[in-house]
């Protein structure tokens, strides 16, 4: 038969204070702490909150991440420019004899043909050789494969804020040092371009941990999106501000694409400074109506470890399908981002500008359709239409099974039918914005804890396939003939689909086992946090503090959770 307690029971057993709300007010039991409201947010509210703002500076940071990774290839572009000989034809003659024009004036000699002179400018230095550049460009990632594991952890054991401000300020200090560097040694180069895909290699790890404490559950989907959008925006970016930043007549022009960039992520630090903050308890900014928010979600109260459990990491399945469908995702936006101009200069046969233009189309396609996949995603959530697990795995088949069915048939085309090539193309990297809500928000579901670090292997095993993809594509269309194209297209497709094939049939939403904190919640709060009275009461901590965080903050003020909150702890009835 079930026993209520009265208020006078509740005496008997002492003062209490909910763990859920210990934990929101930094585990000092302050009454001073902000208030829970039952007022929602209005949508001005919501969008200029601090998880949004968040939200806004994660993927500024991923922006500045591509941008800074990938600015080094822009460069060696303007420094080819410089490097070929320059012809002004038919400058002024004057009477005297000597030759008056454009260039003139910085020209190495002046050839008189036929009557009529011809300036010809002299090649610049060759700063990166033509044998090198293929070193250059992939040096970052022999730097960047060796600290996302790493960086989860270590943003585990200082805090996220900590580990990106470290991260950024130095990849903006070896960014800005990269033109002295190239002028100097190319060795040195090299060096400076392992050492920023070092730092910049905890990035991604980090800002996906932030949400473990930040992220209500029905806008985890939105929220990853934005931070992760940063990457396909730095690419549009990247494009159009650094061709004109060549064009600056100083300097060369191209040592301000790394002046920028380094500017921009040193502004950002500033920002980060400010504005950011580890958990919600640590935020003196943030309102009753967000804390209320961001109290609904399990998360908020969940500890996070840096050191997970590997024997049972690598012997959960759920683990590996993630991992497989990462590094398929990471193969196939290689591909697209690398080989993709390539493909419209030498096989569709439109002209470099124009390339470079239609270049840019699939990635202003996909952050677009990531964002419209991300509310679909929420609002299935929301309305319990999936649950969490068919959620991703529907998402993740998106992804990955029509952008490589797509792929598979763009081989059969040809330049005269470019036009929906294109088409295709663009497309096919917007579909593939879905994968982003299966594989990237894994470690958030199946080991929130741990989600720094699995994300880090995540990013490790992903970054080995953005090296083998060229190694493997390049082999192969050598002889630029659209057979080997069509090769590659296949090769491609297939990887997707298997990468489709596991996570459908072994990935989870749903939290490990051995990912869960099995801790006493005495332990983790005090016990005189929770109830200060007769031990014995109820043993089950755990249950106690699911309990406190699926009951509203404003449920526990009346007078009916007052009377009944120690029997619903003890009966687990929740």
């Amino acid at each position: 038969m079930k026993r209520s307690h009265s208020r006078k029971d509740a005496n008997r057993y002492g003062t209490f204070t909910s763990p859920a709300s210990h934990a929101r007010s930094g585990g000092s039991g302050a009454s001073d702490r902000t208030p829970l409201t039952d007022t929602p947010e209005s949508t001005c509210e919501k969008y200029t909150s601090c998880r949004w703002t968040l939200a806004y500076l994660g993927g500024w940071v991923n922006l500045m991440l591509f941008c800074l990774r990938n600015c080094i290839s822009m460069a060696i572009v303007c420094m080819s420019d410089l490097e070929g000989e320059k012809t002004v034809v038919e400058p002024m003659v004057l009477d005297n004899g000597t030759v008056s024009g454009e260039n003139v004036t910085t020209a190495s000699f002046v050839d008189l043909r036929n009557g009529t002179a011809v300036v010809v400018v002299a090649p610049g230095p060759e700063y990166i050789p033509q044998s090198m550049q293929g070193v250059v460009l992939s040096s970052y990632y022999y730097g960047y494969i060796l600290t996302p594991f790493l960086g989860g952890m270590v943003a585990a054991r200082f805090g996220v804020k900590r580990v990106l401000t470290v991260s950024m300020v130095m990849s903006a200090a070896f960014t800005l040092l990269m033109p002295v560097a190239v002028r100097f040694n190319i060795y040195l180069t090299v060096a400076l371009r392992i050492l920023l895909g070092f730092v910049a290699g905890v990035t991604l790890p980090a800002s996906t941990m932030m949400w473990t404490h930040w992220a209500p559950p029905h806008e985890k989907g939105k929220l990853v999106t934005i931070t992760l959008s940063g990457s396909s925006t730095g690419s549009i970016v990247a494009n159009l501000v650094s061709g004109f930043l060549c064009a600056i007549p100083l300097d060369e022009g191209w040592p301000f694409i790394f002046y920028l960039y380094g500017v921009i992520a040193v502004l950002w630090v500033i920002m980060w400074q400010f504005l950011a903050y580890d958990t919600p308890d640590k935020h003196p900014r943030v309102s009753a109506k967000e804390r209320a928010v961001i109290g609904s979600t399990p998360k908020t109260t969940t500890k996070v470890s840096m050191r997970p459990p590997l024997k049972a990491m690598f012997s959960c399945i759920p683990f590996y399908a993630m991992i497989l469908a990462h590094m398929a995702d990471s193969w196939f936006v290689n591909f697209v981002s690398t080989y993709l101009p390539l493909y419209l200069s030498d096989v569709l046969l439109f002209d470099t500008e124009t390339s470079g233009v239609l270049a840019s189309l699939p990635f202003i396609s996909r952050v677009l359709l990531n964002m419209v996949f991300a509310v679909i995603s929420d609002r299935l959530h929301i309305h319990g239409l999936l649950s969490v697990t068919n959620n991703r795995k529907l998402f993740q088949t998106v992804g990955l099974v029509l952008p490589g069915a797509m792929l598979v048939g763009l081989g059969y085309l040809d330049s005269s039918q470019r036009s929906v090539s294109v088409a295709m193309f663009v497309i096919l990297s917007g579909l593939e914005s879905a994968s982003q809500l299966g594989f990237r928000l894994t470690p958030l579901d199946i080991a929130p804890r741990f989600a720094g670090p699995l994300t880090g292997l995540s990013v490790t095993f992903g970054t080995a396939a953005q090296i083998i993809c060229p190694l493997v594509t390049s082999a192969i269309i050598a002889d630029n003939r659209p057979e080997s194209w069509a090769t590659v297209f296949i090769i491609t497709g297939v990887v997707c689909f298997a990468g489709a094939v596991v996570f459908l049939v072994a990935g989870s939403g749903v939290e490990q086992e051995w990912a869960k904190d099995r801790k006493p919640l005495f332990a983790r709060y005090g016990q005189s946090s929770v109830i200060s009275g007769p031990p014995g009461v109820h043993e089950d901590w755990l249950s106690a503090e699911l309990a406190a965080q699926e009951i509203s903050e404003s449920q526990k003020s009346n007078s009916f959770y007052r009377d009944n909150y120690i029997e619903i702890l003890a009966s687990g009835e929740h």
